[in-house]
């Protein structure tokens, strides 16, 4: 077959090429309408016809035909300018995992943008599509019995089996997570697996048998007395040995999942299948429990009793449900596929903008390794597990993203170098995160940086301007060196559990570097401000505003902790120190030995960064030693700082200029309305000499191309967000 005559375009690319690549990058170099000499540009419709082109004119159908042709626009001679592919208003379905690596990057000067036509109106979309016609009526008088009788007229059902469904099978005798069970969701909306009680929790009457410790073959789980007659509803489920509760069962920060190996109806006792860690009922109880430790069941079908609710039975593979709304209308998706929706994978200079990544039953983003990739305006919902998971790589980004309804976390970050204190640079910036934790309800932060190496080791990450509220359990959980985390804002925390702070961080004595500074953290009564947990150490904590908080900084017996210029208002108090590491032994600690020792602090470059910290490492001092609370003010407060324990063993702690002022020394705009900005004529300047202006109006998020619109006001209080600092 002859070869097609050479164009004047074709002149310009290696004659080694074949000719029928050279002829397929003209194309690709025409239908990109390369209008400047420093701009390209591909076109991606999922309502386009087929045998499109990438042009304006002529749209590409789908992610993967746009990728080809980016990796081969890239073969071209310096392609400059870089290439952006504008993906219009739609739904692309994926069922497998839309992958970018290194051959998909870009470079500093000519990055690969992948962005929505229209902010917020491109859905990849994970779920899968489920037709109404699927679902009968039950009618069997067997499941009838069994069902509250307010559902027994509106219960459907799905044979799961029939449709290959995966994430339908019996879950484990013990989780912390969903136990690998699907996601359902009607018109847009995620549906509750059913429970009891629907909307507060159960307590243990008396433990009987607190159970083994520990897991092992044949370890024995505990028994508990329960106090309503609920339970005898549960009978069929127990026998068919389909009975699982899920509780704090020992401490208020481990929720897990637990299988029913009996129900002893006469007894009124409940015997778990698995033993939990330590053995159920309160640790800080004698053998019979606290009498308080709370429980629920799950995934029953006699406990579906208002529309939304649904359980599976896993021995037949059926889903029963209560819709919402008629089904003959309704959108039904099932969230079945477990991989990340979207991975960048060695990617550089890349990135995703104003997209809707939903569905999914894992991840919704994921960047490992590469180099300066961003994820912004985008939003992540409806993900069984976390919305974007950095791990590795350097100066990443996440901007201006919404992330809410996530089974786990919202944002978690990696990367840098710790034994070199070598920097990620991620940046965590200007995002909205709540209504996640929905499965796994503890230690699944809305953003977690490096915290116990999850999902990597983090050294030098900035998390700013962040908005994070209404979560089961934690906010901003980190661990590593050289984060800064400024001027966010998080509320309505820790809604379900206890023992933790809005900013926390634990035991490791090298996690030197860290600043927290000029955060707004309000409405969780029971939890702390800042809290620096069992001996972490080395961090700066710096000019936050607390309010309506149990405490404002809390410092748990470790090293090098500054706690300066802080505000506390009607707080349990402002500042609170102890020396737990006397009485519990850290200088003999295995943990925290092993990470010192991993760290080797005497030698380059952490000697040269943090020289107080080698002698530490040398001396293994289990006093807090170089802690300082100085210029912390408390306003209709408890006291501005309060050291728990023996005078002595604190007595390395400095303490100056902490003080209790009435609140019009401090010149706030408009205090009812939690504005917080300061006057510069207030008074506190003179009564604590060196107390430094809180830039109270940079907290929270903030305008700009990428956010357009703030919300109104935050959930339960009156306080506006403020514009672009």
């Amino acid at each position: 077959m002859p070869e097609p005559p050479v164009t004047n375009a074709e002149m310009q690319i290696p004659f080694m090429i074949s000719a029928r690549l050279r002829v397929f990058l003209v194309a690709i170099m025409v239908a990109a309408n390369c209008v400047t000499a420093n701009a390209t540009e591909f076109f991606v419709s999922a309502t386009a016809g087929s045998g499109g082109d990438g042009s304006r004119e002529r749209p590409f159908t789908s992610i993967e035909q746009a990728q080809r042709a980016v990796r081969a626009w890239k073969k071209l001679p310096a392609p400059a300018g870089g290439v952006t592919i504008w993906i219009a208003s739609g739904t692309y379905r994926v069922s497998q995992t839309l992958e970018w690596t290194a051959e998909d990057s870009g470079t500093a000067e000519a990055p690969i943008v992948w962005r929505a036509a229209r902010d917020g109106e491109a859905f990849f979309a994970a779920g899968r599509q489920i037709d109404a016609k699927n679902f009968s009526k039950v009618t069997d008088e067997a499941l009838l019995a069994r069902m509250c009788e307010e559902a027994r007229g509106n219960m459907w059902q799905l044979d799961l089996g029939k449709l290959g469904v995966q994430h339908a099978k019996r879950t484990p005798d013990l989780f912390e997570d969903g136990g690998g069970l699907l996601d359902l969701y009607c018109n847009g909306a995620r549906q509750t697996i059913s429970r009891w009680p629907n909307d507060a929790k159960a307590t243990m009457a008396r433990v009987l048998d607190r159970g083994d410790s520990k897991r092992a073959p044949g370890a024995r789980g505990g028994t508990f007395v329960y106090r309503e007659d609920r339970p005898a509803r549960w009978r069929e489920a127990a026998k068919a040995d389909q009975l699982w509760l899920a509780g704090f069962w020992r401490v208020a920060w481990e929720w897990q999942t637990v299988r029913v190996s009996k129900l002893d109806l006469a007894a009124k006792s409940i015997t778990l299948a698995q033993p939990v860690s330590g053995g159920i009922g309160s640790k800080y109880a004698g053998p019979e429990g606290a009498g308080t430790e709370p429980w629920i069941a799950l995934n029953l079908l006699e406990e579906i009793d208002q529309p939304g609710e649904w359980s599976i039975d896993f021995a037949t593979q059926t889903l029963f449900w209560w819709p919402p709304a008629p089904l003959e209308n309704a959108e039904i998706a099932i969230a079945d596929f477990d991989a990340p929706v979207v991975r960048l994978n060695g990617a550089a200079h890349l990135a995703l903008r104003g997209l809707v990544i939903e569905g999914g039953l894992g991840n919704g983003i994921e960047i490992t390794g590469g180099e300066s990739c961003a994820v912004e305006g985008c939003t992540l919902r409806d993900l069984g597990r976390s919305g974007v998971v950095v791990t590795g790589g350097k100066a990443h980004q996440v901007l201006s993203c919404d992330l809410h309804t996530l089974g786990q976390s919202g944002i978690l970050v990696g990367g840098g170098d710790r034994k070199t204190l070598t920097p990620a640079r991620h940046v965590v910036d200007n995002n909205h995160l709540h209504d996640y934790g929905l499965a796994k309800k503890v230690y699944a932060p809305g953003i977690g940086v490096g915290f116990r190496d999850q999902p990597a080791p983090a050294v030098g990450c900035r998390i700013t301007h962040n908005l994070i509220h209404d979560a089961p359990h934690a906010a901003v959980l980190y661990g590593g060196n050289d984060h800064l985390f400024e001027f966010n804002e998080i509320h309505d925390f820790l809604i379900e559990s206890d023992d933790l702070g809005g900013f926390y961080s634990t035991f490791d004595w090298t996690s030197y570097g860290n600043v927290v500074r000029h955060n707004f953290i309000h409405h969780t009564p029971h939890a702390l401000g800042v809290y620096l947990d069992d001996g972490d150490s080395g961090d700066l904590i710096e000019g936050n505003v607390s309010y309506r908080m149990g405490c404002g900084v809390g410092i748990g017996g470790g090293h090098d902790n500054i706690a300066r210029n802080n505000l506390a208002i009607e707080c349990g108090s402002g500042v609170r120190i102890d020396a737990r590491g006397v009485s519990r032994g850290y200088d003999k600690n295995p943990t925290l030995l092993k990470i010192l020792a991993a760290m080797n602090p005497t030698q380059p470059p952490w000697r040269d960064r943090f020289p107080t910290l080698v002698a530490i490492s040398e001396t293994l001092p289990p006093r807090p030693i170089g802690c300082a609370i100085e210029r912390n003010v408390t306003i209709g407060a408890g006291k501005p700082s309060n050291l728990h324990g023996n005078a002595k063993e604190l007595s390395v702690v400095t303490q100056r200029d902490n003080v209790a002022l009435p609140i019009e020394d401090l010149g706030f705009a408009d205090a009812a309305k939690l504005d917080f900005r300061m006057k510069a004529s207030a008074a506190v300047f003179k009564k604590v000499p060196g107390f430094q202006r809180i830039p109270f109006e940079k907290i929270g998020l903030y305008i700009n191309e990428l956010r357009p619109v703030l919300p109104s006001h935050l959930a339960g209080t009156s306080k506006p967000c403020w514009g672009k600092p």
